[in-house]
């Protein structure tokens, strides 16, 4: 296989990333970014819909999914993320879906966490950097 420096041809396998028409600046890449994690403007979704488009949603900083979802969706009222949450089946999803949390430092929200954990037939844990190796294994006994 050619190293990546040599010149494209039709058969290299990164050919096709090699004719872009423009590449993006520094400035250009990080507004894409923010953009894709919704930090822009307001986006007219509803929360399931932005966790999905985000690819779930971490929320230690800021501290809660509350927070994180109102400052990314026009006219978000905390009840729907609730009524998400409360609709949450009791077991994992029928594909096998299962949320693993920790959480980290003093004002993270363990209930919620573990709420949503127990929801998806999980483990919630509480790390600090003592014990990384030590959650690392335990989650991965699950697969």
């Amino acid at each position: 296989m050619p190293h990546l420096s040599t010149p494209a041809t039709q058969d290299h396998p990164f050919a096709q990333n090699r004719r872009v028409s423009r590449v993006l600046g520094q400035q250009a890449l990080n507004r894409a970014t923010l953009a894709r994690q919704l930090l822009l403007e307001r986006a007219e979704l509803a929360p399931a819909e932005a966790v999905h488009h985000l690819v779930g949603l971490q929320s230690q900083v800021p501290h809660n999914p509350y927070t994180g979802l109102w400052s990314r969706l026009a006219g978000f009222r905390p009840a729907s993320l609730s009524d998400l949450l409360d609709r949450m089946p009791g077991t994992e999803a029928a594909d096998g879906t299962r949320i693993f949390s920790v959480a980290y430092g003093e004002d993270a929200e363990g209930d919620l966490l573990k709420q949503i954990s127990t929801r998806s037939n999980a483990r919630s844990l509480k790390g600090d950097a003592g014990n990384i190796d030590k959650i690392y294994h335990q989650i991965s006994a699950y697969f």
